[in-house]
């Protein structure tokens, strides 16, 4: 799809450059777009993560810390699920899918 396509396009370069790229994807629910969206990412060498509700609300600022030490290039997520303030500095490319 074109949309993915671009957003392959940003994320190589910045993954070039050592900067992470976080994706909202607020096609999460019925249609969830993030497993279709990560397979085309890692498809292009992306390392991604994919951060879901089932991952409690206190834990979330752990969980992504510790993709962010695995080495992840692009973290998904619902901007719900995000919304209460956790800390995102680690990734300074948003994309709105």
């Amino acid at each position: 799809m074109p949309k993915e396509g671009e957003l392959v396009e940003l994320c190589r370069p910045e993954k070039a450059q050592g900067r992470k790229v976080l994706v909202y994807s607020t096609y999460t629910g019925k249609r969830d777009a993030t497993r279709r969206l990560k397979r085309v990412l890692e498809k292009e060498g992306l390392k991604v993560a994919v951060l879901l509700s089932r991952v409690d609300t206190s834990r979330r600022e752990d969980w992504i810390a510790d993709q962010v030490e695995k080495g992840t290039d692009v973290l998904i997520t619902n901007p719900e699920l995000i919304k209460t303030g956790l800390d995102l500095l680690d990734f300074p490319t948003i994309a709105f899918m």
